[in-house]
């Protein structure tokens, strides 16, 4: 009787890690985009300046390091308890591109990747903001992310444009 249930637990336990391994690879993505009255360098400038993000970006305590790839930065935010977290730069290409890859625990238990794409416009600068979640407990927090996310991108973004447009009529 003790192996029957110790094969029927074994058994259920694989067959949950595989369903939560299948639905972790679903990427969520949430996106956001904004318009800014600047050039793709200045919005770079601003974007990259991590020392710099506390004074304009409403949920971040503290934000260091450089935006060169392979290399981690250091972000602290706002909130409940002030989560840190080190993500790895995946690529920097300078005035066009911003990535990086967060995780938890490894990148198969819970990825959050982070997309800042600059695009040139007549008036300036689209600015394209995407998160992406993935990883085995991805799927328990699908929900949440859904419902908070999208507000954090909104609010940075609104931030971001409105301290680039007050520094550039201040100049």
């Amino acid at each position: 009787m003790g192996k029957k249930i110790t094969y029927a637990l074994t058994g259920l336990i694989c067959w949950v890690l595989t369903v939560l391994a299948v639905k972790g690879n679903n990427i969520q993505v949430i996106n956001s985009e904004i318009e800014i009255k600047a050039p793709p360098q200045v919005v770079w400038k601003k974007l990259v300046n991590f020392d710099g993000w506390k004074d304009w970006n409403p949920d971040i305590v503290n934000a260091k390091g450089q935006a060169v790839a392979n290399t981690t930065i250091s972000i602290i935010t706002k909130g409940n308890k002030g989560s840190q977290f080190e993500p790895l730069i995946l690529e920097a290409a300078a005035h066009h591109k911003l990535y990086w890859r967060d995780k938890i625990v490894a990148y198969f238990v819970f990825t959050n990747d982070t997309s800042f794409e600059l695009k040139k416009t007549p008036l300036g600068t689209k600015l394209i903001h995407k998160e992406y979640y993935s990883g085995m407990l991805s799927p328990f927090f699908h929900e949440q992310i859904s419902k908070e996310v999208p507000a954090v991108l909104i609010s940075m973004n609104r931030s971001l444009k409105k301290q680039i447009e007050s520094d550039l009529r201040e100049k």
